[in-house]
């Protein structure tokens, strides 16, 4: 009888482990199916490929044309920022190296010790700030590029067709209906 109870015990235990087993399986199919389904490239027609074009040239102007007009307009001020900091990041840089330059020439036409140590001095700390500006300069290419990268990537995977914006004020019209207007004066 004991024997009959530790295998009945032992086979229920088994069964509920293998059910356990299967359903657990059956998750993360399901997890990993949605996972494909979320990378899935969507079908690109004439529309999907003129917001990749926009896209590529303009980040975030893809997304706008398709209709995700909050993630376009935040891909495009991330992109001009990026942009904008670069160019500046580059112009203190080389202000900074013309800098030195002309400290450069002040140290080696110095008359006194002091005078030529006050330079030297400038100098250094011109150059410091100039590889600062490098540094800056440099984070902000490389977010600019990887921000231009991940817009793509959002555009080509996760950035759903709304259909053609239409430019009306009264969306309450169908657009297959005839609206006629009536005009009438009184001529009295």
């Amino acid at each position: 009888m004991r024997y009959k109870i530790i295998i009945t015990f032992f086979l229920l235990v088994s069964l509920s482990f293998a059910q356990f087993q299967e359903d657990n399986f059956n998750q993360k199919t399901k997890k990993a199916e949605s996972i494909i389904e979320l990378f899935k490239v969507p079908k690109f027609d004439s529309r999907r490929i003129t917001g990749l074009v926009y896209s590529t040239f303009v980040p975030g102007s893809g997304q706008i044309y398709l209709g995700s007009k909050t993630k376009g307009s935040l891909f495009a001020l991330g992109f001009f920022t990026g942009v904008v900091g670069t160019a500046v990041s580059q112009n203190n840089f080389i202000g900074n190296r013309e800098r030195i330059e002309s400290l450069k020439f002040e140290y080696l036409n110095a008359d006194r010790f002091t005078q030529a140590e006050y330079y030297w001095k400038q100098m250094v700390d011109v150059h410091n700030e100039q590889k600062m500006h490098e540094r800056a300069r440099d984070i902000f290419i490389v977010s600019t590029v990887i921000l231009w990268a991940f817009n793509l990537i959002d555009y080509i995977f996760l950035t759903q067709d709304k259909g053609p914006i239409e430019f009306s004020s009264n969306n309450s019209i169908p657009t297959n209906s005839i609206t006629i207007v009536n005009i009438s004066l009184n001529l009295r």
